[in-house]
């Protein structure tokens, strides 16, 4: 992931915000791939054909969340040039910045409420197979 600023040189709560979206990206990337993972491991102790089904609709599922969180990673970056540039003008944060962050805001709550949907099902999932 890009980083275009140093928290510590921009204090501004945008930037921050920002830093704290990078990191949410960071960690569901890194548990999306634990997932992954454990998917693998099901498919492999599996031979019920309704059990692969189901797997395979997970994997679907797993690929949509990568596509989501790759969106939101080019977006925040978009988003934290729009930041630069207000800081590196220095008259402020612009009205497109602050339209960005909001729009950020909406995307990012979408995001993860669909992640955590996500995290939820393949929970229960896993618990039935185990």
């Amino acid at each position: 992931m890009n980083k275009y600023f140093s928290p510590d040189q921009f204090p501004h709560p945008f930037f921050r915000e920002a830093e704290s979206w990078q990191q949410t990206l960071t960690f569901q990337r890194d548990e999306l791939l634990y997932f992954q993972n454990r998917l693998g491991e099901v498919i492999n102790a599996s031979s019920n054909p309704n059990s692969l089904l189901v797997a395979e609709q997970f994997q679907e599922e797993f690929l949509e969340q990568e596509r989501i969180i790759d969106f939101m990673t080019s977006e925040l970056n978009n988003q934290l040039q729009l930041l630069q540039k207000s800081v590196d003008r220095g008259s402020g944060i612009s009205a497109a910045a602050e339209e960005g962050q909001l729009n950020l805001r909406r995307e990012f709550a979408k995001a993860e409420e669909l992640f955590t949907h996500s995290k939820a099902n393949f929970m229960v999932y896993i618990q039935s197979i185990f």
